[in-house]
C-alpha cells in the first residue's frame, strides 16, 4: 500500500507535483483514537519538527496523548521550516508541509509503505 502525504497547500494545488498512490493524506483537523495506527494532525506536538526561528511552537498536549496513544505514524503540517520525518518517542512523524517557509512550492510530497502485518 503507497501512502502520499501532504499539508499546508494554503490553496496552491496547481503547481505541486502529487504523485499517485492508494491513500492521499492531507493534514489538517484533529482526531485520534486509542490503538490508532496513524495519526493525522495539523500541528506538530511540541518538539517534534516544531521549530520557527528559536522557538518550539508545536503543542504540548499533543506530544503527550500522542505518547499516550503510541501510533506508528504522526503526519502532520503547519511548520512550512521543516519537511521530512524523524523518529521520536517510538513514533515516525511525518511533516508533508508542501510549501516552504517563504510559502513557494518546490517540496515533494511524502510517499511511504506499509507492510502487512
Amino acid at each position: 500500500m503507497k501512502i502520499v502525504c501532504i499539508s499546508d497547500t494554503h490553496g496552491r494545488h496547481w503547481p505541486l507535483d502529487i504523485p499517485d498512490g492508494d491513500i492521499l493524506i492531507h493534514a489538517g483537523d484533529f482526531t485520534m483514537v486509542e490503538g490508532a495506527d496513524i495519526v493525522v494532525t495539523h500541528g506538530p506536538p511540541y518538539g517534534v519538527m516544531d521549530r520557527v526561528g528559536s522557538e518550539n511552537v508545536g503543542c504540548p498536549e499533543l506530544r503527550r496523548r500522542l505518547t499516550e496513544v503510541g501510533p506508528r505514524y504522526h503526519i502532520f503540517g503547519h511548520i512550512h521550516e521543516h519537511h521530512g520525518f524523524c523518529r521520536v518517542d517510538d513514533i515516525t512523524h511525518i511533516n508533508a508541509s508542501m510549501l516552504d517557509g517563504k510559502y513557494q512550492p518546490g517540496r515533494k510530497a511524502i510517499c511511504f509503505h506499509i507492510e502487512d502485518s
